[in-house]
């Protein structure tokens, strides 16, 4: 309901109940007179509030109804000397009684479920309506309500003594029936989930001071005006209205305004649990979550099985649905045409269509969170198994190419080499000078070649790595480069091979980058093995201003410690050096 309709709705009222406590003579008592004008508006204000919170449900426009009846009873205080209106208003008073009735037995769904609280609400019909019928055909002016002048013109029985029983009797009749709504009430508490008592409560307690104060007042009239027996010790008594306008006039109303406050809450728990949520696994925390939100203990949650034509638990354990004797029921999830879920939960809880949607809603969303983020997951690992086995290839390949090059191509130069001395020892000091300079000018480029290869092998899969570890390994690489480099290393035995080749090519990649580009002075290597991570720098103070965008090798340096489940981070700011940082995981 927008704030216009509701200040179309409410402003009438509030002014006839701001107004109310300035006409004369209204009560003799100041607090009878505050509360009667305030009542009627505590009932609007509860029904615009659960209107607005369900808008679908006949609650907020009965309580509305309700607050204007209200004051119903008291048109003759503000028209006394119009017409019949005094006559009316008593005759009519009390019709809201049957409004409270209906929304005490269906707050907040506004749906009276029951046949028997349909029946209760008609019979309290039914006795309001006999008791308005019977009042205008006894109603005497000045007994039974304020003489204008006007005459009754229904009024049947003359007899005083039979009109005052007769009416005592009506009287008691409504205020058992109401006696009655009460009682289901608190029934229907007592059988609501723990969730639904939370908002029920306020409204119930409320519900039954009215019930309770409303049949007490009758039986003490009844047994006053029939045996003079008093029931109630201030009945007679001056400040008689001030215990029947704060609680049989007072109560109810304030207790629907509380529960339709509360309204939010059971929605705003099922929100709440979900955002509270560990990331995995949802399907082991969502049953407790609900049911510690509804409270409901015997709620469960099921999942489709595999094929669809079963149910099971979170644990994947097959289960049955309810037996329809059950007091439970069940409330699907269900999203792009697919069941993703079955809650089986207390019957109670259809009476709030808002809660259900709150459930299903907010359910729905986080078990579609957690199949993608599964999803994305399950892709995440895929990429990184494909990178892993793109890494492992590459250096199997780099293996084979560097035994191929040095039992192959190695090898037929080194013969080559050995076939060219001994032909240069053959021929002797006889074979011409030009012969000799060119068999030696040959063997030298042969060497040259062999050592070239030697060192591209070396380079393609080092031997010292494998044999010997990471740290002999990158002491090795230290060695050869022409810029000071100082190694720190602080590792504990050998790591996994896929961990020692990673570590490796980052330093060899970052030697070759300074000696190549960095124009540094000097070059720190640090490895430091702890609490299974291998945190890897190499860091130099050269030109800096180097990218992983502008180089293949950088490029190609984040994708081997990715494929490794590590992360790789390059800091060059020009001018002030270059820093190349690898953390990887030791458990491979």
């Amino acid at each position: 309901m927008t704030s216009q309709r509701r200040l179309l709705i409410a402003a009438p009222i509030v002014a006839f109940a701001v107004s109310w406590l300035w006409i004369p003579d209204t009560f003799t008592d100041p607090l009878a007179s505050a509360t009667d004008a305030l009542t009627g508006w505590i009932l609007v204000a509860a029904g615009l509030v659960a209107w607005g919170r369900r808008p679908g449900s006949r609650t907020g426009p009965w309580l509305v109804i309700a607050g204007y009846l209200w004051y119903v009873g008291d048109l003759y205080f503000v028209l006394p000397t119009v017409s019949i209106v005094p006559l009316l208003s008593f005759g009519l008073r009390g019709g809201y009684d049957i409004l409270l009735a209906a929304a005490l037995l269906s707050f907040p769904g506004g749906r009276l479920t029951s046949r028997l609280h349909r029946a209760a609400v008609a019979a309290l019909a039914l006795a309001y309506a006999a008791r308005a019928i019977v009042f205008f055909a006894i109603a005497i002016p000045g007994r039974w309500y304020p003489d204008n002048g006007t005459p009754n013109p229904f009024l049947i029985v003359h007899d005083r003594a039979v009109a005052a029983n007769l009416n005592l009797d009506l009287n008691l009749l409504e205020g058992a029936v109401i006696l009655a709504v009460g009682l289901l009430a608190v029934a229907r508490l007592r059988s609501a989930a723990v969730a639904m008592r939370r908002v029920l409560l306020p409204v119930v307690a409320g519900g039954m001071a009215w019930a309770v104060m409303s049949f007490l007042i009758d039986l003490s009239a009844w047994l006053q005006g029939n045996f003079h027996l008093r029931l109630l010790p201030w009945a007679n008594a001056d400040w008689w209205p001030i215990p029947e306008y704060l609680i049989r006039g007072g109560a109810a109303p304030v207790g629907f305004l509380i529960g339709a406050l509360m309204l939010q809450t059971a929605r705003s728990a099922v929100i709440e649990l979900v955002i509270g949520f560990e990331q995995h696994p949802l399907r082991a925390q969502l049953q407790p979550a609900l049911r510690r939100a509804l409270g409901d203990p015997g709620l469960r949650v099921i999942y489709p099985a595999e094929g669809g034509a079963a149910w099971a638990d979170d644990a994947g354990i097959l289960t049955a649905m309810p037996d329809s004797a059950a007091r439970s029921t069940s409330t699907p999830i269900r999203s792009g045409g697919r069941t993703l879920a079955m809650i089986l939960h207390d019957a109670s809880l259809l009476e709030d269509p808002g809660l259900i949607s709150a459930i299903t809603a907010t359910v729905r969303l986080a078990i579609d969170n957690e199949q993608l983020t599964l999803a994305l997951e399950a892709q995440l690992e895929e990429t990184r198994a494909s990178r892993t086995r793109i890494v492992d290839a590459a250096d199997a390949e780099r293996q084979r190419i560097e035994r191929d090059l040095h039992d192959g191509a190695q090898q037929r130069l080194v013969s080559l080499a050995i076939s060219l001395r001994m032909l240069g020892d053959s021929l002797g000091d006889d074979a011409p000078k030009e012969v000799r300079d060119e068999l030696s000018a040959a063997e030298i480029e042969l060497r040259g070649a062999i050592d070239e290869l030697r060192a591209l092998a070396h380079g393609l899969d080092p031997v010292i790595l494998r044999e010997s570890g990471l740290g002999p390994a990158v002491t090795a690489l230290a060695e050869r480069c022409p810029t000071p480099t100082s190694v720190e290393l602080n590792l504990d035995g050998r790591l996994a091979r896929l961990v020692e080749a990673t570590a490796y090519f980052v330093v060899a990649e970052g030697l070759a980058n300074v000696t190549k580009h960095a124009q540094a002075r000097h070059v720190t290597i640090r490895l430091l093995a702890d609490s299974g991570r291998l945190l890897v720098e190499v860091e130099d103070d050269g030109r800096g201003g180097a990218q992983t965008t502008l180089g293949s090798g950088l490029r190609g340096l984040a994708d081997r410690v990715a494929a490794a489940g590590g992360r790789f981070d390059v800091t060059s700011l020009p001018g002030a050096g270059t820093r190349l940082v690898a953390d990887l995981p030791t458990a491979q």
